[in-house]
């Protein structure tokens, strides 16, 4: 068995959310994947608005699967110089996905908000 400590998204990198439900991360065969941490970062002037679903393999996204929100990432400062606002969601920290699992998010605005989520990968 091995341990990994990695980003979990499909580029390995963070990434922009889309404003449809799409696969962020899926935990691939003969691996269990551990989230340990959750941040959002919203780079629009407006507030945006996200959701997260931990859907099974072969699942869909849905009500009965929904991991977190939707959640409010606060607008960019008006401000120059300040930073942009970030959200730490710790409703998924800890969570456990099993191969061929998927962590999927959604926001209500396209290329507004960077999604960064590590955690370990477990090989069997």
């Amino acid at each position: 068995m091995s341990t990994v400590n990695k980003q979990l998204s499909s580029t390995g990198a963070p990434q922009v959310l889309p404003n449809v439900v799409a696969a962020f991360y899926t935990t691939p065969g003969g691996t269990v994947a551990l989230i340990k941490k959750a941040t959002f970062v919203n780079t629009a002037n407006t507030a945006v608005v996200i959701t997260g679903y931990f859907v099974p393999a072969a699942g869909n996204p849905g009500a009965t699967n929904i991991a977190f929100g939707p959640v409010t990432v606060p607008a960019k400062p008006a401000i120059p110089g300040l930073a942009n606002p970030i959200l730490e969601v710790y409703e998924i920290e800890n969570h456990t996905l099993m191969p061929g699992m998927s962590l999927q998010l959604v926001a209500d605005t396209v290329n507004a908000v960077v999604g960064i989520v590590s955690g370990l990968e477990i090989t069997q």
